[in-house]
C-alpha cells in the first residue's frame, strides 16, 4: 500500500499565532469599529437631538442600523471561523471556536471602549455631525482593506 500523506494541520490554541493573521485581524477590525459605531452613538446621539422633535425618523434610522451591524458582525465571525478552519488548517473543533470566539469578544471589548471615548472627544472638538463623518472614514478604510 502506498503511503500517505496527511495534511498538514496546525495546532490551535495559541492566541497570538491564530490574531497574526490578516484576514483575521480584518475580521477582528470589522467588529471592532461595529461596537465603536455602537458606542459613539451611544454616548453622542442623545445630545446632538435634544434640539431636534423627529423621534420617528430617528428609530427608523437606529433599527436600519441596527441590522448593518448585526449583519456586519455575524459575517465577520463567521469569515474568521472559516478561513480558520479551511484556509489556515485549524481543526474543525472546540478549540479553534474558543479561538474565534476569544477573538470576536475581545475585538467587542476593545471597541466597546474606544466608541464612547473617541465620540466624547469628537462630539467636544467637532461636533456629531462631523464626528460621524470620522466613523465613517474608519470604516470605509477598512472597507478598502477588506477588498484587498
Amino acid at each position: 500500500m502506498p503511503r500517505t500523506v496527511e495534511p498538514s494541520v496546525q495546532k490551535s490554541g495559541n492566541f497570538f499565532s491564530f490574531i497574526a493573521d490578516a484576514g483575521v485581524l480584518l475580521d477582528a477590525l470589522a467588529i471592532a469599529t461595529s461596537l465603536n459605531f455602537i458606542g459613539f452613538n451611544a454616548a453622542t446621539l442623545e445630545p446632538h437631538l435634544r434640539r431636534f422633535d423627529e423621534l420617528w425618523l430617528t428609530i427608523l434610522s437606529l433599527v436600519f442600523i441596527g441590522l448593518g451591524i448585526a449583519a456586519k458582525l455575524v459575517t465577520a465571525f463567521i469569515s474568521a471561523l472559516q478561513d480558520s478552519i479551511h484556509r489556515r488548517g485549524f481543526p474543525s473543533d472546540i478549540s479553534t471556536y474558543g479561538l474565534v470566539s476569544a477573538m470576536y469578544f475581545s475585538a467587542n471589548s476593545i471597541g466597546a471602549f474606544i466608541g464612547p471615548t473617541l465620540g466624547g472627544v469628537l462630539l467636544d472638538s467637532v461636533g456629531y455631525r462631523s464626528g460621524t463623518f470620522v466613523i465613517l472614514f474608519i470604516d470605509a478604510i477598512l472597507l478598502m482593506f477588506n477588498d484587498l
